[in-house]
């Protein structure tokens, strides 16, 4: 029995094929135009790739999805490079290469979680469902539709909904319960109807006449492969014409009108070759195979169904190589090669039990659970080790600037106490040659002053004033002489002892400092220094 599952490329993009080729020449045109925008030029060839050739001519639209990824990677536009790289796994998917299509596949899901795009990741998602699902695999087929589909409900996107309830439907179609397969099939058929989505219709009528055709009931499976292939046909879609053509053979096969039967699958076959549709192909050769089979002409059986085991095999699609396992064996059978016919019928069975394994069928209840509690748990743990870094980086940072505070603090409070020691030792060293120019000039008064019995200090005027070359004012005296007596005066004390203004004070030491030619940016104490000139103009030569 042929199996069929709805490749979802991105719920993004526009559905259906280009309906003339004046508007492929259009898209041709922008892509070829460099003035237009890098994203213009980008939409427009994703639209060639996926719209004009992914179903009618997958090499081809592989090439072009190179094209269009080498130029956005060039760009840095990351979501197109995504775009391209889904593209090329479903132009490798049709071809039956399903290794590499989850390759091209796990590259574009990994740039859409990195830039947070939902829609690609949805899609994306519900790909690698389907070729795990053709390669046999539906526990990891159901888990990446659930995922999937999870993200389709929250974005509220019911067309990429509808592929995926198709795609779960045919898993439950592979367990042989048709009424749950129904059930998805119908509902996903019904959610495409309703956003014109009419790929995943034509799709989801092929498997829903799958399911009349495992019946029995060949004028329902009739009339849903021939409305599959109306819309398929509408849309050049080859690879969906190839399988429609196929379904309507086996229904005549069904009916034992063999002559008409033979004429659909050879139709399909061409489909098949031309567009390089393995899977199709290999469904087309087992069913001219068991058409010759059922007409007696079992050599020319034997040919054809080899073929269709050998293509089967290729895409490594475990429902196609059970029914050519099936279809050899009973020819072998039939032709007395018993050893042929023994090993046939071990494939067959191999390739039945994979598909059909209970497990499986108790996984299908509980994998939505599992899935979503394992999801929980993650973003859980994500949380908590995200708010882990954060304490941790927050805590990093604090020390750093403590500790940089810390050596700033110790820097500043060192050289600090340095300049005050400096300070104090210079001061102490003014103080004392002061106090030794002092001593030395009231020595000198009291010898040559015979009046006075005892040492004073007395400053020499005329002395002074000559080394200036100026006259001192009686206040510019009275404040020299009070600064000689006690160096260490502040202004306020000096004018409060002279009877004079703080700022007459300022004034008068500014014009002594001049006149002394002492300047204040030169480093030193200037009041000191003032004292120290006064004391030394006031010795003897």
């Amino acid at each position: 029995m042929i199996k069929l599952i709805a490749l979802t490329i991105l719920f993004i993009c526009f559905s259906g094929a280009l309906s003339a080729q004046n508007n492929l020449d259009s898209l041709w045109l922008i892509w070829g135009d460099k003035t237009q925008a890098d994203t213009t030029r980008l939409r427009a060839i994703f639209k060639i790739a996926n719209d004009g050739y992914l179903y009618s001519n997958p090499d081809s639209a592989f090439i072009l999805a190179q094209k269009q990824y080498e130029f956005a990677k060039k760009k840095g536009e990351e979501k197109y490079m995504a775009d391209a790289l889904t593209i090329q796994g479903v132009s490798l998917c049709v071809r039956g290469n399903l290794d590499n299509a989850i390759e091209y596949w796990e590259r574009s899901l990994t740039i859409y979680q990195e830039i947070g795009h939902k829609d690609g990741v949805a899609a994306v998602s519900g790909n690698i469902g389907v070729a795990y699902w053709e390669q046999g695999d539906n526990l990891k087929a159901i888990m990446y539709y659930k995922k999937s589909l999870k993200i389709e409900k929250e974005l509220g996107n019911k067309g990429g909904n509808a592929t995926t309830l198709i795609n779960i439907g045919s898993i439950y179609f592979d367990q042989g319960d048709d009424l749950q397969a129904l059930k998805y099939y119908q509902k996903g058929v019904n959610i495409a109807s309703e956003v014109g989505d009419q790929k995943s219709i034509a799709i989801g009528l092929s498997n829903v006449g799958l399911i009349y055709l495992e019946r029995g009931d060949n004028v329902q499976a009739l009339k849903s492969f021939k409305r599959a292939l109306r819309i398929h046909e509408e849309m050049e879609d080859n690879h969906g014409i190839a399988f429609s053509l196929n379904g309507i053979g086996d229904v005549y096969r069904n009916k034992e009108e063999y002559d008409k039967a033979l004429g659909l699958y050879e139709k399909a076959k061409a489909k098949a070759i031309a567009g390089d549709f393995r899977a199709q192909l290999s469904l087309a050769l087992n069913g001219i195979g068991e058409v010759y089979k059922a007409k007696g002409e079992y050599q020319k059986a034997l040919g054809y169904s080899q073929n269709a085991l050998k293509e089967a095999q290729g895409v490594e699609v475990l429902s196609l190589i059970r029914d050519a396992a099936n279809t050899l064996w009973q020819i072998n059978e039939a032709l007395g090669k018993s050893k042929e016919a023994l090993s046939t019928y071990k494939l067959f069975i191999a390739s039945k039990d994979s598909i059909n394994n209970e497990k499986l069928k108790k996984e299908l209840v509980q994998i939505e659970f599992d899935a979503q509690r394992k999801l929980n748990e993650e973003k859980a743990r994500q949380k908590l080790l995200e708010e882990k870094n954060k304490r941790l980086e927050e805590q990093k940072v604090k020390q750093i600037w403590i500790f940089a505070f810390s050596i700033f603090s110790v820097v500043f409070l060192f050289i600090y106490l340095a300049k005050t020691l400096k300070s104090r030792n210079k001061l102490k060293l003014l103080l004392k040659e002061i106090q030794l120019l002092k001593e030395n000039l009231a020595e000198k008064s009291f010898v040559s002053d015979t009046v006075n019995s005892e040492k004073k200090l007395r400053l020499d005027k005329d002395r002074i004033q000559k080394k200036i070359e100026a006259k001192l004012n009686e206040t510019d005296w009275n404040i020299l002489c009070n600064l000689v007596e006690n160096p260490s005066i502040n202004n306020k004390e000096l004018a409060s002892q002279i009877c004079l203004s703080y700022e007459g004070v300022r004034s008068s030491l500014k014009k002594l400092y001049s006149l002394f030619d002492l300047r204040k940016d030169s480093g030193k104490n200037i009041r000191m220094e003032l004292v120290i000139q006064a004391l030394r103009c006031s010795q003897n030569n």
